[in-house]
């Protein structure tokens, strides 16, 4: 699944098909980020697009093999549900790849011009090949489709480059990586607060499914 989620980096993203929808204010504020005294913020229409595209991610993959009904349930044995761990998981991955995308000139890191006109063309792609109702689920926005194309392609080069330079006898007492310490290092000179009331927002209630499955239970 991470080697899925990381290859649409590049170009491509799934077309989705699902059952009923809703909404909530795409411009409010989600994450308010202060780094080297400059402020940005990402917004509640931006997180929630990258969180229920996860979801339907997840559910073309467990939704074949799970019951109904497992975003609510201790998939970890932690506590929290799988809808809770997902989300979790979504905003440290909107943060790594953020401070990536920061960080990117420290590595000589840079979209080429061919490079952007793919990430354009997957963008405009995805908007063209799902249905009004998977659009609307999604909060979906040719923007938002093109920022989360270019934060996961910075991603995947700025890793590369920082895994590159790790000490051939780098080591870690807790087992983390030298792209982990890396981040750290970033996430200690970043401000990153999380409206919690706006995220709680973002729900995993409709279920989503693949085009070919919907296809195939016609």
């Amino acid at each position: 699944m991470k080697n899925r989620f990381a290859k649409m980096a590049a170009v491509a993203m799934a077309a989705i098909a699902l059952f009923a929808g809703c909404g909530i204010n795409y411009n409010a504020t989600l994450v308010t980020i202060t780094n080297d005294g400059e402020m940005d913020k990402i917004s509640l229409g931006y997180g929630n697009f990258v969180a229920r595209y996860t979801q339907a991610l997840y559910d073309s993959y467990y939704g074949s093999i799970l019951s109904d009904g497992f975003w609510d349930t201790d998939m970890y044995g932690n506590g929290n549900t799988m809808e809770a761990d997902t989300k979790d998981s979504v905003m440290d991955e909107m943060k790594t790849a953020y401070l990536c995308k920061v960080h990117a000139a420290d590595y000589g890191v840079e979209l080429t011009d061919e490079q952007t006109k793919a990430i354009d063309a997957a963008a405009k792609k995805f908007m063209e090949e799902n249905d009004e109702k998977a659009i609307s689920e999604l909060g979906a926005k040719e923007d938002y489709v093109r920022d989360y194309l270019t934060y996961r392609t910075y991603y995947v080069m700025v890793k590369e480059k920082v895994d590159a330079e790790a000490p051939a006898d780098y080591a870690s007492e807790d087992g983390t990586t030298y792209f982990d310490s890396k981040k750290a290092e970033w996430e200690a000179a970043t401000t990153w607060t999380v409206d919690e009331k706006q995220w709680k927002k973002v729900s995993f209630e409709n279920k989503f499914v693949t085009k070919s499955e919907e296809t195939s239970e016609e």
